[in-house]
């Protein structure tokens, strides 16, 4: 799969990953080098995503969006973890911060995931509801860049999605539950606070 970015929307061949993110067609990754580089850098509170995995899937699910690298700092990724869990990962500082949320998002269906952090707490939502808080230690990155949909930067892919991904969106500020609920639905390309 080649992509491009253009105009906060992914283009995989033919296929826009777009606003409408039920009516898309989604991108699967097999291998580092089709994951899709997106250009950010910029300050992230609140990662979305539109996503499919098997409920057959063991082990990680993988990377759907995120700049993790051994050995760096300001990192943020949004993963699925054992058991199908959405993972918040997160280091700054030199300290490294992890959150795994029971929700299990193995499903075989498009879901739509949110993860909106604040100072004191990340929300999980799941199609636009509220299924789980957890309260977070430290410092968020300030800035994060060379961030990558379908995977990060570890060697030798283990950690590519094993699912597909129909959408990814990124925010600079903490979203509200309303704005989450109308995301899941289509989200604002306008909409304030966009980075990706």
């Amino acid at each position: 799969c080649g992509s491009l970015i253009e105009s906060k929307t992914v283009f995989v061949g033919e296929t826009e990953l777009g606003t409408d993110h039920r009516e898309t067609s989604g991108v699967s990754f097999s291998a580092k080098d089709q994951i899709i580089h997106t250009g950010v850098n910029s300050r992230i509170r609140t990662l979305e995503a539109l996503i499919s995995l098997s409920p057959d899937c063991m082990g990680r699910g993988g990377v759907i969006v995120g700049n993790y690298v051994y050995g760096g700092d300001d990192l943020i990724n949004l993963e699925i973890y054992y058991g199908g869990r959405v993972r918040l990962y997160y280091k700054t500082g030199g300290k490294a911060y992890s959150y795994i949320f029971n929700t299990d998002v193995r499903t075989g269906e498009p879901v739509h995931i949110a993860v909106s952090i604040s100072d004191t707490k990340a929300s999980l939502y799941i199609d636009g509801a509220l299924a789980e808080t957890v309260a977070v230690h430290g410092t968020l990155p300030d800035t994060v860049s060379n961030v990558t949909v379908g995977g990060d930067h570890r060697d030798y892919d283990k950690q590519i999605f094993k699912g597909t991904v129909y959408s990814v969106t990124l925010f600079e500020d903490e979203r509200t539950a309303l704005e989450i609920s109308k995301d899941a639905a289509a989200v604002d390309m306008a909409a304030e606070g966009l980075v990706y």
